[in-house]
């Protein structure tokens, strides 16, 4: 294929030879740190779209569900020092994503209490915790 390939346990990463950037990252779950991960992966993947991505055809999640995902490993980047150069990316896709006028974001609330990813406190929610 050209890539030289890496399994990270939660997802098999691809990468130039001789670099250490992905370019793509594939998924079998969002994390596996959490006792309910399979659950919620499930719900996940009963409301992805099955679309053609790259001529493959693939589960693709509903735009609530990516902006979750986004805003997981956001906070899970910045706590633990990792990836935090890719924040702009986040950006832009949250933008893209949240876009629709019929975005829910009460899917993405709903995400987050099941996935156990918040608390609430006198300030408000904190996603990641």
């Amino acid at each position: 294929m050209g890539y030289d390939i890496s399994d990270a346990g939660h997802s098999i990463d691809l990468y130039k030879p001789g670099t250490e950037q992905g370019i793509l990252d594939i998924y079998s779950c969002i994390d596996d740190h959490f006792s309910n991960y399979e659950e919620l992966n499930k719900i996940i993947i009963s409301r992805a779209k099955n679309e053609e991505v790259f001529k493959v055809q693939s589960l693709v999640p509903k735009n609530e569900d990516s902006v979750f995902i986004q805003l997981f490993n956001l906070g899970k980047n910045i706590t633990e020092y990792s990836s935090i150069s890719g924040i702009m990316y986040i950006v832009f896709d949250l933008s893209f994503l949240t876009s629709r006028d019929n975005f829910d974001w009460n899917i993405v609330r709903q995400n987050m209490i099941l996935y156990q990813t918040f608390r609430t406190n006198r300030n408000g929610v904190v996603l990641y915790s």
